[in-house]
């Protein structure tokens, strides 16, 4: 998708990986509530995309991707099992724009805080360091239950995909342009 604004001899660098949180992902925090038959809870961070290059106006732009996956076992009776994972998102966009094209980075922060990004992407934080901006933009949670009974999921919208990552670039790309105009 971001072939017509990237240069023909400028670089792409893609990092991408599609294995489950548990392969792919590293393990955070482990808990165990109660004796040797009790709810046990784990929390893996994955990142699982990071995406470099530049665009035709000579801005550079990094963005990355991971997950926070919280998973509750509960043991049931017969040896079974219920599993919750609640999952949340997180994508990290820099940006360093070309010296002196969109006015300096504080009025381009400005301009990004005053316009949200598209859900199910959320403003977190954003900040200029030096000629560098770091946004961060958030999810809200995606929650799938699996057990014998009452399985089912809620907040499918929240996963980050290719939509929302697209949709990320062009508020950003935007929140330059408004800064240029301001400026």
């Amino acid at each position: 998708m971001l072939r017509a604004d990237t240069p023909m001899q400028s670089d792409v660098e893609l990092e991408l990986d599609l294995r489950e949180y548990k392969e792919g992902g590293e393990l955070v925090d482990q808990q165990k509530e109660g004796g040797s038959g009790g709810v046990r809870n784990f929390r893996y961070q994955h990142s699982w995309l990071a995406l470099t290059g530049a665009l035709a106006d000579g801005t550079r732009y990094r963005l990355a991707v991971s997950e926070t996956v919280n998973r509750k076992e509960k043991p049931k009776r017969k040896g079974r099992v219920k599993l919750k994972e609640r999952t949340a998102g997180s994508v990290q966009l820099q940006l360093r724009p070309k010296p002196g094209k969109y006015g300096p980075p504080e009025s381009i922060v400005e301009a990004l805080q005053q316009t949200p990004p598209q859900p199910p992407l959320a403003l977190k934080s954003v900040r200029a360091a030096g000629p560098r901006l770091a946004a961060t933009l958030v999810t809200g949670q995606h929650v799938k239950v699996t057990a014998r009974r009452n399985s089912g999921e809620q907040g499918e919208e929240n996963v980050v995909k290719s939509d929302a990552l697209l949709s990320a670039l062009l508020w950003a790309y935007d929140g330059l342009g408004r800064a240029a105009k301001a400026g």
